[in-house]
């Protein structure tokens, strides 16, 4: 029987994805939980099984194109089925790139290594066999002026993708485009770079400036920590298979104080504010293609234990770069945590469309004044920053002072 293979969700954010690589060739056998391709979404590289079996009769969607959630991307059947495939109607596809097959490609000698720079120099290396490349990252290297041989040499992979050469171009001290030209040289003090966006850096930036027009203020409040650094230090020490972070404490100390004061877990909907029952929260991760923020749902119902260790699996898939993008859905409230930098404090963006975002910064060990003396204390500081059209300041300054409370009084949470 004939199969139509369509292109999945690739979350609510994206009904685009970029077929990266396909994994297996027109005429191969395919097994049901086959990896047939690879797409790319605004937010990881997805793998697109199988879930027929048969013989891969016909690819509608080549690597580096662009496919709609729902298009047919293959058929899969008996070779006896060819008729029935050529008698059925074409599809045109929505949106497309230029195709072409993978291009073999040299990779230079260890000496020839240093010799050939990134930054394009007019000249190609010969093409015959070796390195290979998908569409996608033979325009982006084309487009950035950088040598895929060299990129080779570099990355160490037997085929180059996109985000090989995007994640090499945007490496510290080395150089990213082809606009590192002559020209500079020649004294054009307006010489610079470019940087293509990547599918997720262009979300990020489309809901930054969604975030620019939502009038929010911000808080800060300090927090004794000392009793927070105990529980962990006991919690690691004696909990087998499950270490505890300080955004699993705070989380936790959220999920609470949100039942006290629901509108920072909350959303503004035009002639509505949506207060969301459970507590969903979080947890912005830094990739070095962007920002993700995967969610763990209910937090309010979970120990902290079963929070750290979702947390931990969220956190490890993501930068895994393959994982479930609804992985990403469903959150009322964002923690931003940069408390393994020597950041003291800082205002973190707000996350559409939730009302509420809370930044964590470093625990620093501060002199403070107490029962008539000064002694050191391990603090940090949060800042909340809160939509105003849901969150009043002063309710604020409350959820805050609570927040405060529970984290310098942690046992509370295990309760």
């Amino acid at each position: 029987m004939l199969t139509k293979v369509t292109m999945p969700s690739g979350g609510t954010n994206t009904d685009q994805l970029l077929v990266v690589a396909w994994l297996k060739n027109v005429g191969d056998v395919v097994k049901r939980g086959d990896i047939l391709m690879e797409v790319e979404t605004d937010k990881a590289v997805l793998e697109v099984e199988s879930f027929a079996q048969g013989t891969l009769l016909a690819k509608k969607i080549e690597e580096g194109s662009y496919g709609t959630v729902g298009d047919v991307i293959a058929y899969i059947g008996n070779p006896g089925d060819m008729k029935e495939l050529d008698s059925a109607p074409q599809q045109t596809k929505s949106v497309a790139a230029e195709v072409d097959d993978f291009t073999p490609i040299v990779s230079p000698s260890a000496a020839q290594k240093d010799s050939h720079p990134l930054v394009h120099t007019g000249s190609r290396l010969p093409i015959k066999g070796g390195v290979k490349a998908t569409p996608a990252a033979k325009r982006s290297a084309e487009d950035l002026g950088m040598n895929l041989a060299d990129v080779h040499q570099r990355v160490g992979k037997e085929i180059l993708r996109r985000a090989d050469v995007i994640q090499l171009a945007g490496e510290p001290g080395r150089p990213s485009t082809a606009l590192s030209t002559p020209a500079a040289a020649a004294g054009n003090v307006m010489a610079c770079d470019l940087i293509l966006l990547t599918p997720m850096r262009r979300i990020i930036a489309e809901r930054m400036e969604v975030a620019s027009t939502i009038p929010a203020f911000t808080a800060e409040i300090e927090v004794d920590m000392s009793a927070c650094i105990r529980l962990r230090a006991d919690f690691n020490q004696f909990a087998e298979g499950t270490k505890l972070s300080y955004h699993d404490i705070v989380a936790k100390a959220v999920a609470i104080a949100v039942g006290d004061y629901p509108l920072v877990n909350a959303s503004f909907a035009d002639t509505e504010i949506k207060v969301f029952r459970a507590v969903n929260i979080g947890v912005a991760v830094s990739l070095e293609q962007g920002l993700v923020v995967p969610v763990v749902c209910d937090v309010r119902a979970k120990n902290i234990a079963a929070l750290a260790r979702e947390n931990a699996s969220n956190i490890a898939q993501v930068r895994s770069g393959k994982f479930d993008p609804r992985l990403l859905e469903n959150g009322t409230f964002t923690i931003s945590n940069l408390g393994k930098y020597p950041i003291s404090r800082f205002t973190a963006i707000l996350n559409p469309p939730q009302s509420s975002i809370l930044a964590v910064g470093s625990i620093q060990n501060r002199p403070v004044w107490s029962t008539g003396q000064w002694r050191e204390q391990a603090t940090a500081s949060l800042t909340g920053t809160f939509d105003h059209r849901v969150v009043d300041g002063s309710y604020g300054a409350e959820f805050l002072t609570r927040l405060k409370e529970l984290l310098e009084h942690p046992h509370i949470l295990l309760l």
